[in-house]
């Protein structure tokens, strides 16, 4: 809108002003108030210092009386339509023009900003399906090359194969992949995705690791094909839930030896950054360039971690206890051929079809005893729930319940192990039910034929006269003179031979397998997880300078926690009051419940990571490279752990590519 009245100045005799008519006639002319004066909108705005009259861009022009039209003679012309006809002003004018007709159909640098950002958000899109390839074809631990990759191969391999399948469905993928000659499908970047994936899910495990404060280690060895490979895994806990990740498999075929191997171990912590946080435990099996006291890996671990306690794995001692049981039942078998079945039903199950008849007596199912028994590959952690680690208490109670049914008769025997519902060790009970019901059923079959046992035709010998009067306490030449009492039945004679030899050695087995020292951490773990201040005093007082905890403190949190909690709290109830006072209130007692919960407890995660390393480095794959390995053994392993494609993408374009992708 113009405004109705201007200002009016006095020429001569006349009072002259502008007038709103000039606006019809020159489009690009302005008014300003405050000056009251006229200006050229694009001279002012598009025009340079040096080109522009500053009459119409920075002064203003005022003359009214010559605004309109001039009596020159010559020109006949206004000061307006002068300046409209400069060079200046057209130049200004079409700049004008461009700049109002961009904001209409866009600028020349407009459209080619849209058309390169619109090139690279197709380059992120096709990157982005190589790296969910990457992370498919890892995780499902399946092979990425084929034999041959040339356009006339039949087959060329699942990476490539994968990529074709995705350009059927993608015009834009199918445009780059087929039609570009650098498609980025090439060996060399499947191993940076794969690379770049593996540190994005190291990097995420040791980011937790290094907010817990604290780890313990597990390692153990398998050979692959001619190499000699080292599974490290590590056990630390997230939000007071216990997490059992694997980190990496090394190459140990140069040497095996105890420097060696505690080298390699130290270069891998140091490579993943996880040197500097303090191990409280470590795990392996019972080879002695492991678990050697003097010269073993364990012994020159403590040296830098000398907090890391040593643990033999607990499944890898139950499992011996089972198999040394089962080499004593092949002497078993030496005093009567029924007993052949207990050693061949436990050991041989494919020969039991020479004892035929003893089967149908015995109702034996042909199960070995490596399948009945928890083996390290079978034995999976429970959730922390399950109290895994009172294993001292759980070992200590087999002792003695298997002591116990020595005073029991055999039937009786088997139906209060039938009660025993104890899921840690109950495998091992039913393995000694099953001997006692072969035991109990053999003799009532054999007594039932024969009241009395049959005696040997060949003469016993007895003990020397002179011996008579005398407690002999070394082995003699005598025999046992089973003969004594004539009409002893089958049934003691069983019992006494067998029911309690198989007793002995089980108990034997279990003092010589677990030592004092071992069940000592054990019992002290499950007592602090139980409230026991005084009964946990061994774990506290090898950890408390470690993370400067207060006995005192420590001994005041448990006690006010047990009143909370009652008596008979479970591992829950207790984890569910730390996480909710977030370490808070409790700080010394969260502390060492991390430290027991952190203790490793078996090595099954390294022996289920052989498994892993068997699927993916197969005879067809036996040239692949150590670090390709390992990596694509994390991502199969560690699979629970998300991987962000665009997290990765962004990585990979940090790298010098000859692809735009921001």
């Amino acid at each position: 809108m113009f405004k109705k009245e201007y200002p009016k100045t006095k020429f001569g005799s006349q009072n002259r002003g502008f007038t709103p008519s000039y606006f019809s006639e020159f489009n690009w002319l302005e008014y300003s108030i405050r000056k009251d004066s006229v200006f050229c909108f694009p001279c002012r705005i598009f025009g340079t210092a040096h080109q522009t009259e500053n009459t119409f861009t920075v002064i203003g022009f005022k003359n009214w009386k010559k605004l309109w039209g001039s009596r020159d003679s010559k020109t006949k012309k206004s000061k307006l339509s002068l300046h409209a006809s400069t060079i200046n002003h057209i130049n200004c004018m079409s700049r004008w023009l461009e700049y109002k007709n961009s904001l209409k159909q866009g600028s020349i640098i407009f459209k080619l900003s849209t058309a390169n950002k619109e090139h690279i958000d197709k380059n992120r899109q096709y990157i982005k399906c190589l790296i969910d390839i990457v992370i498919f074809l890892g995780r499902q631990g399946l092979p990425f090359r084929g034999h041959r990759e040339n356009e006339d191969a039949l087959n060329k391999g699942n990476f490539k194969e994968l990529c074709m399948l995705f350009s059927k469905h993608h015009i834009e993928f199918e445009k780059k992949y087929i039609f570009n000659s650098t498609n980025h499908t090439s060996w060399a970047i499947q191993n940076d995705l794969i690379n770049i994936c593996t540190s994005y899910v190291r990097d995420n495990i040791v980011s937790e690791v290094k907010k817990c404060g604290m780890f313990s280690i597990s390692c153990d060895e398998s050979r692959s094909h001619k190499e000699e490979q080292m599974s490290i895994c590590i056990r630390y806990t997230n939000n007071l839930e216990v997490k059992e990740r694997f980190l990496g498999f090394v190459d140990v075929s140069y040497r095996q030896n105890a420097d060696a191997l505690y080298s390699f171990i130290i270069d891998f912590l140091r490579f993943c950054n996880l040197s500097d946080i303090p191990i409280v435990g470590q795990s392996f099996d019972g080879a002695n360039v492991m678990s050697g006291q003097k010269g073993g890996v364990q012994t020159k671990l403590k040296q830098i971690y000398p907090y890391a306690i040593y643990i033999h794995c607990m499944a890898h001692k139950l499992n011996l206890v089972i198999v040394d049981t089962c080499k004593y039942l092949k002497y078993l078998r030496k005093l009567f051929n029924g007993l052949e079945a207990i050693y061949v039903h436990f050991s041989y199950p494919s020969k039991n079809k020479k004892f035929n008849e003893i089967q149908n007596l015995l109702g034996l199912k042909k199960k070995s005893l490596v399948q009945l028994s928890e083996t390290r590959w079978a034995c999976r952690f429970k959730s922390c729930s399950s109290v895994i680690q009172n294993y001292g208490v759980l070992i200590q109670s087999l002792k003695e319940e298997i002591d116990a049914q020595k005073n029991k008769d055999v039937a009786e025997a088997i139906g209060i192990i039938s009660t025993i519902k104890s899921v840690d060790f109950v495998i091992y009970l039913f393995i000694l039910k099953e001997v006692l019901q072969i035991i109990h059923i053999l003799s009532n079959h054999l007594q039932s034929k024969s009241a009395t046992l049959a005696v040997s035709k060949k003469r016993l010998r007895k003990e020397p006269s002179q011996l008579k009067d005398f407690v002999c306490l070394s082995t003699t030449s005598a025999s046992d003179d089973h003969t004594a009492d004539i009409v002893e039945t089958k049934k003691k004679y069983w019992k006494k031979k067998a029911y309690y030899n198989v007793l002995d050695t089980m108990i034997n087995i279990l003092k010589t397998r677990f030592s004092e020292e071992s069940l000592q951490v054990a019992s002290s773990v499950d007592n602090l997880l139980k409230l026991k201040f005084e009964s946990s005093s061994f774990l506290i007082d090898h950890y408390k300078d470690l993370f400067g905890i207060c006995n005192q403190s420590l001994m005041s949190e448990m006690s006010v926690l047990k009143n909370i909690l009652g008596e008979n709290s479970s591992l829950e109830e207790i984890k569910q009051h730390l996480i909710l006072y977030d370490g808070k209130v409790f700080p010394n007692f969260c502390k060492m419940f991390q430290v027991a919960v952190t203790l490793p407890v078996s090595t099954a995660i390294c022996e289920r990571s052989f498994s892993t390393m068997r699927r993916i480095k197969t005879w067809l794959r036996t040239c692949m490279n150590q670090d390709r390995f390992s990596n694509l053994s994390i991502m199969n392993i560690e699979k629970d752990i998300p991987i962000n494609n665009e997290d990765i993408l962004n990585i990979f374009d940090k790298t010098e590519r000859r692809i735009q992708l921001h």
